[in-house]
């Protein structure tokens, strides 16, 4: 055993050492701390978040970032690594949630819907998922979004017509921030015989940023358009129209 003196070069090496790694530990250089934090505010438009960090309430945190995976939510409890006076949320707990919502109406019998594209009217119906707060806006006929980033995007609706007066050409499609001339996504469909019944179906990969939203618009070519019953979910026969938004990551 070699006895180290005070005030010999080992000594100081070993004592400067040990300041070092006291230091490292202190400002995470070496060892980041990992921490829990809650959410008490989110910014989409600069996508940070605001945290109180291990149970301190009288500390708000922001500008915090967050990994690609994860969508900040006020009261979601997070992981986070600590470095120094820097914080980085890893990750939301097992319950916290991604921004979805859709949109399901069980009819819309008669739409006038004529040479110029509507909004399908979404009158009557609920949302059968919105895991943020604010998504579904039924009354003005839209799904809005929380968040930044790329999202999946899609609609199934059914149209049928049973009268001579019904035979058109016939088109829906999803919209960005009621744009009439440049559809996301679409189907159509010609001229058929005057008893039909057919189902849209379409979805598309889309950036948004906050507070775009989404519509459905439904069209016809000819006057014969007035009366096709867009929906289909009549007389509880089991069809109804669906719009979703779903968060797939950031753009």
């Amino acid at each position: 055993m070699t006895l180290i003196l005070p005030g010999s070069p080992e000594y100081k090496k070993l004592l400067g050492q040990s300041v070092q790694k006291t230091t490292d530990e202190q400002h995470g250089v070496l060892y980041p701390y990992w921490r829990q934090a809650q959410v008490v505010a989110t910014d989409p438009a600069t996508k940070t978040c605001t945290i109180e960090v291990g149970g301190d309430t009288s500390v708000d945190i922001g500008g915090i970032k967050a990994a690609a995976s994860y969508v900040p939510h006020v009261n979601d409890m997070v992981w986070l690594m600590q470095n120094g006076s820097s914080y980085f949320v890893v990750a939301g707990h097992v319950d916290t949630k991604l921004p979805a919502c859709r949109l399901y109406v069980e009819n819309e019998p008669v739409t006038t819907a004529g040479a110029s594209s509507v909004a399908f009217d979404w009158n009557g119906g609920t949302a059968e998922i919105e895991t943020f707060s604010g998504m579904s806006d039924i009354a003005n006929d839209r799904i809005i979004c929380p968040w930044p980033g790329i999202y999946l995007v899609g609609a199934t609706i059914r149209h049928v017509g049973n009268d001579p007066n019904n035979n058109c050409k016939r088109m829906a499609f999803l919209s960005k921030n009621a744009n009439t001339t440049a559809p996301i996504v679409w189907e159509e469909t010609g001229e058929e015989s005057p008893v039909w019944a057919e189902t849209f179906s379409m979805s598309m990969l889309i950036s948004l940023a906050y507070n775009d939203n989404l519509t459905l618009r439904i069209k016809s070519s000819s006057a014969g358009g007035t009366n096709v019953r867009w929906g289909d979910g009549v007389n509880g026969n089991g069809f109804g129209t669906r719009m979703w938004m779903v968060w797939c990551g950031n753009s």
